[in-house]
């Protein structure tokens, strides 16, 4: 029975090394991706797309600040804009009941008042002729605005 086992033992190890004969020829097969220079190579090149990847996911947490920041600096701007548009409309309905207590009572525009045509005569929105001004200014004699 020794001599079996000896035998078999024998033909483990002829087949171990036929297997690492076979693994050998592998490893040094020139277009094998097992050879230790192209791992090294794999291994360098796996370096350095980690370290890009890295820079790039640090670039996009800056910019991602960045943008946070704007955003919450538009969204005070907003809020400051609405504030003001609220004051700018409060006010104006203030001196329109102030206006209407002194008996003014502002004209509806008509077509004929439009925009287009102050435009034509060379006026704009905000300029008044001065037949208009002393007329606004009668109209608003007498008229606090506190």
């Amino acid at each position: 029975m020794a001599s079996g086992n000896f035998t078999n033992l024998k033909m483990q190890a002829k087949y171990i090394d036929e297997a690492m004969l076979e693994l050998n020829r592998k490893l040094d097969y020139p277009g094998s991706i097992f050879q230790p220079s192209r791992v090294l190579h794999t291994e360098e090149t796996l370096e350095e797309i980690m370290t890009e990847n890295e820079k790039i996911l640090q670039s996009i947490d800056e910019e991602k600040e960045i943008a946070e920041h704007n955003i919450q600096q538009l969204d005070k701007f907003l809020i400051e804009m609405n504030k003001d548009i609220l004051c700018i409309i409060n006010e104006q309905r203030n001196i329109e009941e102030q206006l209407k207590q002194y008996g003014y009572s502002p004209m509806p525009e008509t077509p004929n008042t439009s925009h287009e045509e102050d435009r034509d005569n060379g006026a704009t929105v905000d300029e008044c002729n001065d037949s208009d001004a002393i007329s606004c200014e009668k109209q608003l004699e007498g008229l606090s605005l506190g």
